[in-house]
């Protein structure tokens, strides 16, 4: 382990992040610019009409999140441990699952519309843009479930930022259409509707020839009968805690809605609906670094039994979220009334205590996300009951807190969002510093990465050098001798490795200090499985071969084609791919 270096779990993260966050910006201003042209263009009660209908998208969303983030998990684990038709099954079931409750919720919501509108709002104002805006939503929810699904598939893939480009493409159209719709068409609140299910068709039209191309590794592969029913429930198994976050604040919404609207009338609502959108800034953010990058990334890390890879993620996470989330805090404690106005308030009129409740709630996303970075890396090492455990946590103690705080003083009681919070992260780090005292003292400090079994594992960090690569090979030597390998297992082993070795060095012979590429290699009972990981020039090590290798070694063939074709005649099985930035390359040698 003393060999190890975290230069490519930094290059991994840094293209995973950069494509998510991005992702994240772009869907967070498009989102918010949807509710600020509501706000604007239709009437204030449009805009918190909008926000009645959140606990309704949050279950849908929260629903899909289910079926496609648990999946997401385990298919991240299945390629960590290249098992790839594993991987493939579990994808296509969680796509065939969520077009099939969306068709199924769509038709029940359609026909349960007006009772579904009643139970959220008794208002006879806000009732009608309720019920437009539902309606136009629910036509939409199946091209929004397979997007959700597609998503999956390629942050799996290892390729978000195709994710970020047609997200991009769509938010820009969501925005034309919105003004279109909205001002000179005269559609209301739901031409806003009918414009972000347009964005979400686009880029599953996309999906369909980029996928049929070859270009995602991903393959539709059907599970039947027995395979297919334990799949679907280790999808949902996982996938419960995944989605959390939006199921847990679908029930905090409905009923800080219900409290917020009967205590403080209209007024306090929109000042709520306006403090939920600073929230939703640090629930997608979360969803973003913790989904696509810690889930993701993570799992397959564990599914590698890579302890040090982990702790390296978290580090970039937490300093991440300390830069982005904390400068976000600091300018609403700054400029809290711009916030409000943004939104659509008359710049003439003042809401008591608005300015306070804005700080507070901006304030309270410190806590919210450090419980969630926490709850994400139990995801990416398979405590699903921990993970469910804070976040239901986090949310319930809000609704109690606001509950009760409202029964004593109703003008004050979002205060009672950030005390809860606050709360609920010092008992997690009392707990966890229990749990290490008394049962896992090698777990690390408050968010209780394991130590990951090492037994028959090897992981180096080999700099672009001969020496280096020398180095590794008698790593390599050692632990083919401490396994007590067959000598023909351990010869094929390490010459496949070393010409890979080879090959990556010549394809980047620029590459100076500083520069690792990595070789981790774990024995399991039945196979040795081998997965390089290599951040410089896309290098895919397959090839197809007219020639036997001792033809192309008489007929003195370029070497590079020769030591390729000896890696591809010595697998048993070869396999590749271009991950977030990085040739991954993966090699399984029976026993």
């Amino acid at each position: 382990m003393e060999n190890r270096n975290t230069f490519i779990i930094s290059r991994g993260f840094r293209n995973y992040f950069t494509s998510s966050i991005l992702l994240m910006i772009i869907e967070q201003v498009c989102s918010i610019l949807d509710m600020v042209l509501v706000g604007n263009f239709v009437s204030a009660d449009a805009f918190s009409a909008l926000d009645l209908c959140l606990p309704v998208e949050n279950l849908v969303h929260g629903v899909q999140l289910l079926l496609t983030g648990g999946a997401g998990i385990l298919a991240s684990r299945h390629i960590g441990n290249q098992e790839f038709e594993k991987a493939d099954k579990v994808l296509t079931i969680s796509l065939v699952s969520s077009a099939l409750f969306a068709l199924i919720a769509s038709v029940a919501a359609l026909m349960f519309l007006k009772p579904l509108v009643g139970l959220l709002c008794s208002d006879a104002t806000l009732a009608p843009y309720l019920e437009s805006y539902l309606r136009a939503f629910f036509y939409g929810l199946i091209p929004m479930a397979i997007y959700a699904s597609c998503s999956s598939i390629l942050n799996v893939d290892g390729k978000p930022m195709i994710i970020t480009l047609w997200a991009s493409v769509a938010c820009c159209v969501d925005l034309i259409l919105d003004v279109v719709l909205m001002k000179f068409m005269g559609m209301g609140i739901e031409g806003q509707a009918y414009a972000t299910i347009v964005s979400y068709i686009l880029p599953v039209i996309a999906f369909i020839p980029y996928m049929a191309s070859g270009k995602c590794r991903y393959t539709f592969r059907l599970a039947h009968n027995k395979e297919g029913r334990s799949m679907f429930f280790k999808n949902i198994e996982n996938g419960v805690s995944y989605c959390m976050p939006f199921m847990v604040s679908c029930l905090m919404l409905f009923v800080l809605n219900s409290i917020v609207l009967d205590r403080q009338g209209t007024d306090g609502l929109y000042v709520w609906s306006v403090g939920y959108q600073l929230f939703s800034v640090g629930l997608l953010f979360m969803d973003c670094l913790g989904g696509n990058v810690i889930v993701t990334m993570g799992s397959m890390l564990a599914g590698c039994r890579d302890t040090i890879g982990l702790k390296a993620l978290l580090n970039r996470c937490l300093k991440i979220t300390g830069l982005g989330i904390g400068a976000f805090i600091v300018l609403i404690m700054i400029f809290p009334g711009i916030t409000l106005k943004l939104f659509g308030m008359d710049p003439t009129s003042t809401i008591p205590g608005a300015i306070r409740d804005m700080r507070l709630i901006a304030l309270f996303l410190l806590p919210f996300c450090v419980v969630c970075i926490k709850s994400y890396f139990s995801m990416a090492v398979g405590r699903i009951r921990v993970a469910v455990i804070s976040f239901t946590g986090m949310f319930v103690s809000i609704i109690l807190a606001v509950f009760i705080w409202g029964s004593i003083k109703p003008d004050t009681m979002l205060a009672s969002i950030p005390l809860a919070g606050f709360l609920i992260a010092i008992a997690e780090a009392l707990l966890s510093a229990y749990t290490r005292k008394h049962k896992h003292p090698d777990y690390s400090p408050y968010f209780l990465i394991p130590s990951l079994s090492t037994e028959g594992t090897l992981y180096i960090s080999i700099p672009y050098t001969n020496e280096g690569r020398d180095n590794a090979l008698n790593g390599l030597a050692a632990f083919v001798e401490e396994r007590n390998l067959e000598p023909k297992l351990g010869m094929g082993l390490n010459l496949c490795c070393e010409e890979l070795m080879f090959n990556i060095q010549e394809n980047n012979a620029q590459k100076g200090d500083g520069y690792f590429y990595d070789l981790f290699i774990i024995d399991d009972e039945k196979d040795i499985k081998v997965t390089v990981k290599d951040a410089g020039q896309p290098f895919n090590p397959i090839r197809k071969f007219e020639k036997s290798a001792g033809q192309a070694m008489l007929e003195g063939d370029d070497q590079f084609d020769l030591s390729l074709q000896i890696v591809n005649s010595m697998c048993q099985e070869l396999n590749y791919n271009y991950m977030y930035g990085q040739n991954v390359i993966f090699m399984t040698f029976r026993k």
